[in-house]
């Protein structure tokens, strides 16, 4: 997989199953599934847990990066598969 370019959108879908033991990650890119993981610790019975999803880099950008999030759902029962293969119209900057 190519790394993800600056300078034009990226759609972002993820579902996640928080869990002591077997907890669940699934991440689509653009509409390609690009993380698939089960059976495994995320999160724990003795602490509080939560999601947490951002930005984040260290140094070497040298162009604007813009991040906007919509349409987070706790819980949510809702078949993410027309969401996946639909990707919102974004705006032109």
């Amino acid at each position: 997989m190519a790394p993800v370019s600056f300078n034009e959108p990226h759609d972002l879908v993820y579902r996640v199953l928080l869990h002591p033991n077997e907890g669940e990650l699934d991440v689509w890119l653009d509409g390609r599934h690009v993380v698939n993981v089960a059976g495994a610790s995320i999160g724990s019975e003795r602490g509080g847990s939560y999601w947490c999803i951002g930005c984040y880099y260290s140094g070497g950008i040298s162009c604007p990066v813009v991040a906007e999030y919509a349409n987070h759902a706790f819980p949510s029962p809702t078949n993410l598969s027309e969401r996946i293969s639909q990707r919102p119209a974004w705006p032109i900057a």
